[in-house]
């Protein structure tokens, strides 16, 4: 399910999809491009949610 996410909103999605902080990693599609959230945090950009992996 594709989701559009702000940057304010960002935390809370790791917090909802990963099981703990820091265990797997989301996806994400943005204006940029196809990046982690990670990267998306350090940017400032939001985007959809592509997928997670843990």
């Amino acid at each position: 399910m594709r989701l559009n996410y702000t940057v304010n909103q960002l935390e809370a999605l790791e917090r909802k999809l990963l099981p703990a902080p820091g265990l797997g990693l989301i996806i994400l599609t943005t204006n940029q491009g196809i990046i982690s959230l990670k990267e998306a945090e350090e940017k400032s950009i939001g985007g959809h949610s592509l997928c997670y992996i843990y």
